[in-house]
């Protein structure tokens, strides 16, 4: 089903991301620092190097798993790993959880974000000390996949019901005082465009004061992406807004297509969820609130093998929420769930765990000899 072993096929990591980079640089402004720091990111370990890299999984996968890549198409996630999951407040003030990334949303199969999931659970095993069992891990995801689809979809709001996880995200929420010192440590002062200076006004709400306008710093992926924060003070405390330059999946490089808003927008509409309301497209940017009510559940905090194990199949049935956004199409997708072999999940993130360690041991060795020319 799965062979690393038929990449001898494909560029190296280091031509793909040359690549992509290129690719990136003819659609937007890239911020060279920033771009660095990833790529030194990129070296630390390789579940910075999964999260880093979707471009270069959205290129292997197909190759290693091609019976699993070829299953039916549904809207995915794309660069879906056990830290894109995180909590948010919907319309009515109560807190939810879910996927919280849709940067590379794009037609997938179905089985695509499954794998990438069980993939990154294995490296957060071995690198960020998540307490599990690989083969436990993949039965439980699949479970709540399956689940979810069978339910036609499971909102995750923190309120009446899931008591376990919502005691495991508040537990997460950081202090307003602090979130908003280490805000304000970490951006750096600048001036927007004015596009972009218009749709972090529109996005803070009426009657916001002491506007600063700051580059921003974050994640991984999109590192070298321009990014942009709106603090202000409103009705008695701080309030954030972030922008970030909104870019096609890396799919979309691949299929050479230019790629658009609408699959994005289409997900974020049609999953089942109590969705963020200030999450949003606005004129080429991803605007959402930056909050203290905004947080992940920290893997290397789960300590009993249960916690591991049920929150893992959360994110199964949060899966199984996002690609409810084309029903038709998951409705095959629960149909194939049958077809497959019970244990592809477990055989599938073995493969395409041994692929991106390749990738990293290359990438870093290559980069090590790069620094000491440079030093």
């Amino acid at each position: 089903m799965a062979d690393h072993r038929r990449l001898t096929g494909l560029p190296d990591i280091h031509a793909a991301t040359r690549a992509y980079e290129a690719w990136v640089k003819s659609k937007l402004d890239v911020v060279a620092e920033d771009l660095e720091r990833k790529h030194t990111l990129l070296r630390t370990s390789p579940f910075a190097f999964l999260r880093g890299t979707y471009y270069r999984w959205a290129q292997v996968f197909p190759v290693v798993c091609p019976k699993l890549a070829a299953r039916a198409v549904v809207p995915a996630v794309g660069d879906l790993h056990v830290e894109n999951f995180g909590t948010w407040r919907d319309a009515e003030g109560r807190l939810a959880w879910g996927v919280n990334d849709f940067d590379e949303g794009y037609p997938l199969a179905w089985t695509a974000d499954l794998v990438r999931l069980a993939t990154s659970v294995r490296f957060a095993i071995a690198d960020a000390g998540l307490r599990v069992d690989a083969a436990r891990a993949c039965a439980a995801i699949l479970a709540g996949y399956a689940e979810g689809l069978d339910a036609g979809g499971h909102p995750f709001v923190l309120a009446e019901d899931n008591h376990w996880l919502g005691a495991l995200a508040t537990g997460r929420l950081k202090k307003p005082t602090r979130f908003f010192h280490n805000l304000k440590t970490a951006i750096r002062p600048g001036v927007p465009k004015p596009i972009l200076k218009k749709v972090l006004l529109a996005a803070l709400p009426d009657g916001a004061e002491d506007i600063t306008f700051a580059r921003r710093v974050a994640g991984v992926g999109s590192l070298g992406r321009p990014r942009w924060v709106a603090l202000a003070k409103s009705r008695g405390g701080f309030v954030a807004r972030e922008a970030k330059v909104w870019l096609p999946s890396a799919n979309a490089f691949l299929d050479g297509k230019p790629g658009d808003h609408d699959t994005q927008s289409a997900i974020l509409a049609g999953a089942v969820r109590s969705p963020d309301p200030m999450l949003h497209l606005d004129r080429g940017w991803t605007v959402r609130r930056l909050s203290p009510n905004n947080a992940r559940v920290e893997l290397d905090e789960l300590l009993p093998t249960t916690d591991a194990v049920r929150l893992l199949r959360a994110m199964g049935t949060e899966i199984a929420n996002v690609h409810l956004s084309d029903r038709k199409a998951a409705r095959k997708a629960r149909q194939e769930i049958g077809e497959v072999k019970r244990d592809f999940l477990v055989v599938a993130s073995e493969a395409m765990e041994a692929a991106v360690r390749e990738d990293h041991r290359v990438y870093r060795r290559k980069q090590k000899t790069k620094l000491k020319s440079a030093g």
